[in-house]
């Protein structure tokens, strides 16, 4: 094993270029999130060992979730950008929320840096030649950088506050090029100062890539560090892949487009069941056919249905009262859509359940089954009843958000005719009878990938502490 594998802090480096860059708004040019990734690489090792970094890296891992939520996020707001405040809303929480990972996760990693030097022998950890504070310059230098950064994020979206009000001639209203203005302001403001602050870190980094007791730094425990890093993966890889999977396919939908794609999650589904099938010997085939025939089913239906709101609305789904479509053509065209969802959302509970059920056996596998007359098997006997217990409430969540997909899709095309008084410009109108009922499959898809993502994290945690993937005294 290479020693340098064990904290390789040039990865640091490329992380600083990745995240000197401003935040216009959402908008991020070289993603932060590749940053923190690069963070977590270098920090994989030394959470094992270094007191703070284990903090350090469960707030950069946060962060990065956090800053990867931006894509759909930015999506979202161009989509209700008829009201600019959302722009507002939606730069302001992303800034609060990366502020609040941002100071601690910065904090344990110079605490981590500095135990680095004095414990191990690595002497460019405690020091920095070039400025007169030493590495307190920088450390303090960092959090004005950040702080600076989150704010000029969004500063300028706060112009969109004021609005003019035309009865009383009261307010104004900030302007496309007055915006732009501001947003160029305050972009060069932060580009400045990010580079300053690559001034100061980059140097540091590049110094304990160099430094000698860095490259021969080793696990005090005396371990196989890759070998324990590709257990952890081998072990966590099934159960991200479905969660993943499950929070993907939260219905969730905009103007009549789903955010994200539902054929996502049911990618991921598919992935899942490849790598089952070359680990697993249960169930492999209907895991394979069955995902596989989600995955299909899951694009078709994501293309008739943009096919039928390209060219009709829901109002053309109206029946006149002898039972008559008001638009046969549309009708026709929404006929797919309605058996495509039906399928695809009993697919979906068949994936949940192959799967799920392989995720299960493949927890259990190597677990000895204990007497039951002695303590510790009376005690696994509860862990398997309360296990059973959260299995059984993640397939209720689970039926319940694929019952209320497929019903929004039926009861979506029922219409209640509004006529107007006499005179109006149309003779009139249709409002939808089930407006509101796009709240329970979001409520309960939520709730599943919550719950999901939950059980996940806990069993996977589980199986590491069962297959020693962690050092005796590191709680995950």
């Amino acid at each position: 094993m290479s020693k340098r594998k064990v904290f390789p802090a040039a990865a640091l480096s490329v992380a600083a270029c990745f995240l000197f860059n401003p935040n216009v708004s959402t908008v991020d040019v070289l993603p932060d999130f590749i940053g923190y990734l690069f963070i977590l690489y270098a920090l994989r090792h030394l959470v094992s060992f270094v007191p703070y970094m284990a903090a350090a890296a469960d707030a950069f891992r946060k962060l990065f979730y956090i800053t990867l939520l931006k894509l759909p996020a930015l999506f979202l707001m161009l989509t209700l950008a008829s009201e600019r405040v959302t722009i507002t809303l939606f730069s302001l929480v992303f800034a609060i929320l990366e502020l609040v990972f941002l100071y601690p996760a910065f904090q344990n990693l110079f605490e981590g840096l500095f135990y680095l030097g004095e414990r191990f022998d690595c002497p460019a950890a405690l020091r920095a030649e070039r400025l007169r504070g030493g590495v307190d310059s920088i450390r303090t230098m960092t959090f004005l950088f950040i702080t600076a950064k989150a704010v000029l994020s969004t500063l300028p979206d706060f112009a969109f506050l004021p609005s003019y009000d035309p009865l009383t001639g009261k307010g104004f209203t900030v302007t496309t090029t007055q915006y732009v203005f501001l947003l160029s302001i305050a972009f060069v403001l932060c580009l400045i100062l990010g580079i300053v602050w690559l001034g100061y870190t980059l140097p540091y980094f590049n110094s304990l890539a160099r430094d000698k007791g860095v490259k021969d730094l080793v696990s005090p425990y005396c371990e196989d560090l890759p070998q324990r890093e590709s257990r952890r993966l081998r072990l966590s890889l099934p159960f991200f892949l479905f969660a993943a999977a499950v929070v993907f396919s939260v219905d969730l939908v905009f103007d009549n487009t789903p955010v994200p794609p539902t054929y996502l999650g049911a990618g991921l589904f598919l992935a899942l069941a490849v790598l089952l099938f070359f680990t697993t010997e249960k169930r492999r085939i209907p895991m394979l056919s069955v995902t596989a025939s989600y995955f299909v089913t899951t694009i078709l239906f994501t293309h008739f249905r943009s096919r039928f709101f390209a060219t009709f609305t829901l109002a053309d789904l109206t029946r006149f009262p002898m039972g008559y479509y008001q638009n046969p053509e549309a009708a026709a065209a929404y006929l797919p859509v309605l058996l495509l969802s039906a399928l695809s959302e009993l697919l979906f509970l068949a994936c949940f359940i192959l799967l799920g059920l392989a995720l299960i056996d493949l927890g259990q596998k190597g677990k000895p089954t204990l007497s039951p007359d002695t303590y510790e098997g009376r005690q696994q006997a509860r862990e398997g009843q309360e296990e059973r217990k959260k299995n059984v409430l993640c397939l209720v969540f689970a039926v319940l958000s694929a019952l209320t997909s497929f019903a929004y899709t039926l009861l979506s095309q029922y219409n209640e005719r509004v006529d107007m008084q006499p005179g109006y410009g149309g003779t009139a109108f249709y409002i939808p009878l089930f407006a509101g009922f796009w709240i329970l499959p979001l409520v309960f898809s939520a709730a599943l990938a919550v719950d999901t993502v939950l059980l996940a994290s806990a069993r996977t945690k589980r199986l590491w502490r069962e297959h020693e993937a962690t050092p005796p005294d590191y709680d995950v």
